[in-house]
Formats: structure tokens, C-alpha cells, sequence
């Protein structure tokens, strides 16, 4: 068995792993959300069109920026969650490699 010892992890390096990881989970996150919102707004269009006068039938004022909140949560979650990944992976690195200069690192071992 071989051990290895991890002393340092760079930064940027551990940054883009996170990041790239935290976009797939905001795409994950986007994808349910652009489903409920496309359906919101294509059942409110259905009750507007059937000439009702209700509260309700306002939801067709509202279903034009709920189409673009749908869109734009497929688009915009994975950004979001890809840069707030990267910066936080980013720390992580730069307090590990701080932790690990008192404590000696992550040691792993290998077959």
C-alpha cells in the first residue's frame, strides 16, 4: 500500500473543480423550476383564454415574465451556482493550505 500525503491544493485548480461541479448542480436545480414555470403559465394562458374574469385571469398579465423566469432559471442557476462554488472552493483551498501547514495534511492511501 502506498500513502500519499496531500500538503497543498492550488487554488484555483480546487476553484474550477467546484465551480464546474456547482453549475451542474444549478442546471440540476434549473430544470424543475423551467417545468413549473412553463406549466404556471401555460395553464393561467388556458383559464385567461376561456374568457374568465377573476383574479386568477390576471395570471396571464403575469405569465409573460413567468415564461422568461422559467427560461432564464436554466440559464441563470448554473451561473450563479457555478461562480458561488468557485469562490467558496477557492477558500476551502486557501484554509486547507493553511490547516494543513500546522497539521501535516490529508493522507490517503493507494493500492
Amino acid at each position: 500500500m502506498k500513502t500519499i500525503r496531500i500538503r497543498r491544493v492550488r487554488l484555483f485548480t480546487a476553484g474550477k473543480m467546484f465551480g464546474c461541479v456547482g453549475a451542474f448542480m444549478g442546471l440540476l436545480a434549473g430544470i424543475p423550476i423551467t417545468l413549473v414555470a412553463t406549466l404556471a403559465t401555460a395553464g393561467s394562458t388556458a383559464h385567461a383564454a376561456s374568457g374568465a374574469q377573476d383574479a386568477v385571469s390576471t395570471a396571464a398579465f403575469i405569465g409573460i415574465p413567468a415564461v422568461f423566469i422559467g427560461a432564464g432559471a436554466i440559464l441563470f442557476l448554473p451561473l450563479v451556482y457555478g461562480l458561488a462554488a468557485f469562490i467558496t472552493g477557492f477558500l476551502h483551498a486557501l484554509v486547507y493550505n493553511f490547516v494543513a501547514g500546522f497539521v501535516g495534511g490529508l493522507v490517503i492511501e493507494t493500492d
